[in-house]
């Protein structure tokens, strides 16, 4: 995601999924990638909006895809303000 141009930041305290979310959602972090033993298994990750909702499974270059998307189309609605 860095070789991307993402900025992801990794939360490895030995916490509670449950709670990470949580905290995360507080923080208003706008994409949490959730990485558990079944996306560990299968390849993919889970990603949780800012809403709550999440998405199915995606690979990980379909999750890159779709941030970069998100940063291109947020930066163009920004610039036609």
């Amino acid at each position: 995601m860095k070789a991307a141009g993402l900025r992801p930041e990794l939360d490895i305290r030995p916490e509670k999924l449950g709670l990470k979310i949580r905290e995360a959602h507080m923080q208003r972090i706008p994409y949490t990638a959730i990485l558990g033993k079944n996306e560990a298994a299968n390849g993919t990750l889970t990603l949780r909006l800012k809403d709550g909702a999440n998405t199915q499974p995606l690979t990980v270059d379909e999750v890159i895809a779709k941030m970069k998307e998100e940063v291109t189309t947020f930066s163009l609605v920004n610039l036609l303000k």
